[in-house]
This record gives C-alpha cells, sequence and structure tokens, in this order.
C-alpha cells in the first residue's frame, strides 16, 4: 500500500526543493503553502527556518569560478593523504585495566586443589545443559505449536511440507510468505 505524505510533509519537501520565498514556487503549491503558513504552527515554524537558511545562503561569499579549479585540487589533495584514523589502534590502546575482585593464584603442583564443591557445581552445570540439549533435539518442540496454528488457519494440506521443510528432510523450497 502507497503512503501518501501529509500536507506538512509535502510543504517540508517543498521548502527543500524550493525554499522559503513563495514566489519561487508553483502556482498550485504556493496557494497550498500559503494556506498552511496561515492555520499551521508546526508550518509557520518550519517557514521560518527556511527563511533563516534562505538569509545564511544569501550571505555567504560567492567564489569565484577561477578559483574552482583551486579549491576542487585542494580537496582532492587532502582526500588523498593517509589519515591517522587509518592507522589500526595498537591493541594495548584498547585493553582497560580493571582491579581483581580478589586475588587467584595460580594452581601449583604443591599446592592444595580447588574445593571439590566449586568443581562439582561447574560439572553439574554442564551435565545438566548437556542433557537439555538431547532433549531438545531429540524431542520435536516446535511442531506441535506449528501444528494447531497451521490447522487454526486452515492451510492442513501444507503442514507435512512446512514440517519436511523445518526438519530438513526435503529438497522443496521453504513456503513463501503469501502461502502462509
Amino acid at each position: 500500500m502507497t503512503r501518501h505524505p501529509t500536507p506538512l510533509e509535502r510543504f517540508r519537501n517543498r521548502l527543500d526543493a524550493f525554499g522559503a520565498d513563495l514566489d519561487r514556487w508553483p502556482d498550485a503549491d504556493r496557494r497550498e503553502a500559503a494556506d498552511l503558513i496561515a492555520r499551521e504552527p508546526a508550518a509557520r515554524a518550519l517557514h521560518r527556518e527556511a527563511r533563516a537558511l534562505d538569509r545564511a545562503l544569501a550571505a555567504a561569499p560567492l567564489v569565484p569560478p577561477s578559483e574552482h579549479a583551486r579549491i576542487a585540487g585542494a580537496i582532492m589533495a587532502a582526500l588523498s593523504r593517509p589519515t591517522p584514523a587509518a592507522q589500526p589502534e595498537p591493541v594495548s590502546a584498547r585493553i582497560i585495566p580493571l582491579p581483581p575482585r580478589h586475588r587467584v593464584e595460580p594452581h601449583r603442583s604443591g599446592a592444595s586443589s580447588p574445593p571439590r564443591r566449586q568443581l562439582w557445581q561447574v560439572a553439574a552445570s554442564l551435565a545438566a545443559s548437556l542433557v537439555m540439549g538431547v532433549l531438545i533435539g531429540l524431542v520435536d518442540v516446535a511442531e506441535q505449536p506449528l501444528r494447531g496454528l497451521l490447522e487454526t488457519a486452515g492451510i492442513e494440506s501444507e503442514i507435512s511440507q512446512l514440517m519436511a521443510t523445518l526438519s530438513g528432510d526435503s529438497l522443496t523450497p521453504p513456503l513463501d510468505e503469501d502461502q502462509l
């Protein structure tokens, strides 16, 4: 669906194209702009800003055409010079030293090993994660809710194709958004 701009958006676009002087605008747009400025505070504010920009541009000194080549050459020379920002930053400059929360001594062969409770907690967490991953992989979690959704939508004929596509058992392309 095509979205049409609001009168204020059209007014802003015309200000950008023609400037604040309504005499430079096409006749039909000029009448519409004058009406909008009269009744909309937002249009008046935009028109005021455009007039200020027009005044600033009119006050700017003009560069004589004889200087155009010199200015273009200076810009091209500046662009061809390497900039310091193009050099990679050393790794040490990106490291932020943080104070340690507690001192950790390196493990020595003669030193006592870390407490068994800590090792047990880490091992149990990893084992639980592994078991959950395997169970989720074995039990197709998404199949039943998706099947119910498709049946409710009245697309029973597409269910088997979609399930085969989701499980990777099919060489057919996935369903197009319009089919759903």
